[in-house]
């Protein structure tokens, strides 16, 4: 089954993206998608599209939002986070980073697909 092609306002998680998730997550058995449930209601969408593409939907983990200290305590429990080229992370990556966490990003043309590169090159020192 296809993933919606916008899920309640996440415009970034198109159908190659979520395809990707799904194929990760059956790839690496102990492997998690962990989303923010914004707006209301899109995390349970993803979970049933994860069903239909026969991923167990416990393995996506879907949180409310939080206030920025818990915000960042949970972000440093991930592993890495898989930005999306349409747009990136911008200040989810940030967050991220800033709680030592590795970013993977794909820049594209667009400036909403660059932010999240811009940080991680910035932060490494290097030229953009």
């Amino acid at each position: 089954s296809d993933p919606p092609r916008r899920v309640a306002g996440r415009a970034q998680v198109s159908p190659t993206i979520f395809a990707v998730w799904m194929r990760i997550l059956r790839t690496v058995d102990t492997s998690v998608l962990w989303l923010q449930d914004e707006p209301a209601g899109s995390g349970q969408v993803l979970k049933e599209a994860a069903r239909a593409a026969g991923v167990d939907p416990s393995r996506v983990i879907v949180t409310n939002k939080a206030g920025l200290h818990r915000h960042l305590l949970l972000k440093r429990h991930a592993d890495l986070f898989l930005d999306t080229p349409i747009y990136n992370g911008h200040s989810t990556a940030a967050d991220l980073l800033w709680a030592g966490v590795p970013v993977l990003t794909l820049p594209r043309e667009k400036m909403a697909s660059r932010v999240a590169a811009s940080l991680v090159w910035r932060g490494a020192g290097l030229p953009e």
